[in-house]
């Protein structure tokens, strides 16, 4: 699927992409060789939405609270489309809303920058990751990352292991278990614990 953001781009920019050098190839594993070229002064991009609302963990508003307390230095920027997640915004003082306002290559340009990418099995995921080379964590529920992780340098993906309808790759919940329980299983804490590996490359 990186495959095909990275033509999408180039066709919408006329710039050729390269994909990243090393791909992550196993389930939370890292590569902490970053480019120390690119100033990643941005803080974390959040990126809470997706295409089908089922891919959307409910533990953003958390996450925003406890990073903002963790981190009051870092600026926590909200990205996406969707109007529904300026409530974000309203989570602590500081935290910056740019939903809608953002071009892609814009939000590109902002994940390049940034300390820490944490957005859904998404988009905004293949472009944090493949295209600006960001420090991405990417959170997955019905998704399969077998064949749909983002490709780069440093990808962390997060994703309850144990349930049996999961992967089950549907727009809508088989409920098995209770809706979007592959996604109500992600804790906060595990999240905090992974961005925390991010903020130390």
């Amino acid at each position: 699927k990186s495959e095909l953001y990275l033509e999408l781009f180039e066709f919408l920019t006329g710039k050729a992409i390269s994909a990243p050098s090393t791909i992550i190839s196993h389930f939370g594993h890292r590569v902490a060789h970053l480019d120390r070229q690119i100033p990643r002064d941005r803080g974390i991009v959040i990126a809470p939405g997706a295409s089908i609302t089922l891919r959307e963990w409910p533990g953003f508003e958390s996450l925003v609270r406890e990073l903002y307390c963790r981190y009051p230095e870092l600026p926590i920027h909200i990205v996406g489309t969707d109007p529904k997640w300026r409530k974000l915004s309203r989570c602590c003082p500081g935290v910056i809303d740019d939903i809608g306002k953002t071009t892609v290559p814009q939000l590109i340009e902002l994940c390049r920058g940034a300390r820490a990418v944490v957005a859904n099995d998404s988009g905004v995921a293949h472009l944090a990751a493949t295209i600006a080379h960001a420090p991405t964590a990417v959170l997955f529920g019905p998704g399969d990352p077998e064949y749909i992780r983002p490709l780069g340098e440093a990808v962390w993906e997060l994703k309850v292991r144990d349930l049996s309808c999961s992967p089950c790759e549907k727009s809508y919940c088989r409920a098995f278990f209770g809706y979007q329980v592959c996604l109500d299983r992600l804790t906060v804490n595990s999240v905090l614990e992974t961005i925390g590996e991010m903020l130390s490359l």
